[in-house]
């Protein structure tokens, strides 16, 4: 993961002098971007196993192997965080250089869910 490519966080001056391996950088937004995809997917087969549980099921079993699945999850989890940290300061400078609030975001709108059932 970026651990491996960035081995510490990026600050602006070192984008601005030149002291930033670009090659590196790419890498590590790519592993960024597989490993919230992999998040993404593994949080999705955790809620449909939530979703699809009947009563037949074994509940001690159906319990092991979700608390496995969050444990693993969690983990990931705080290793993106933890990436993210360290190449924040990347995203935010050409944020800057584009003329975009760096701290402006996704703006998240709600809307109804209509229910299938």
């Amino acid at each position: 993961m970026l651990a491996e490519t960035l081995q510490q966080t990026l600050s602006i001056s070192d984008l601005e002098e030149g002291k930033v391996d670009s090659e590196a950088v790419s890498k590590a937004l790519d592993s960024l971007m597989e490993s919230l995809g992999r998040i993404r997917a593994e949080m999705h087969e955790v809620l449909q196993e939530l979703s699809s549980l009947s009563e037949d099921k074994s509940s001690s079993k159906v319990a092991i192997s979700l608390g496995e699945k969050l444990v693993q999850l969690q983990q990931e989890m705080s290793q993106f965080k933890d990436s993210y940290a360290k190449i924040r300061p990347v995203i935010r400078y050409f944020k800057i250089k584009q003329g975009i609030n760096p701290d402006s975001g996704t703006t998240i709108t709600s809307h109804p869910v209509v229910s299938s059932t």
